[in-house]
């Protein structure tokens, strides 16, 4: 019985260190989105077939410029 409670508690321990870095990443996530839609420059993705996959808005405003 101590193996199995030692084994919950380990399994406990490592989901809550797991959890602590997930939000840690959404964090980071969350500051870099925020940072790239608000920056003045122009940021875009590219996949390796040089299609674009995503861009920030200042890039995109842009686009909507060459249509109007």
């Amino acid at each position: 019985m101590q193996d199995e409670e030692k084994t919950k508690e380990q399994l406990i321990n490592e989901l809550a260190e797991l959890r602590r870095r997930v939000d840690e990443l959404e964090s980071v996530e969350s500051n870099y989105k925020n940072l790239l839609a608000n920056i003045p420059q122009k940021v875009f993705y590219k996949c390796r077939d040089s299609v674009y996959v995503a861009v920030n808005p200042s890039y995109a405003k842009d686009f909507d410029n060459l249509r109007a």
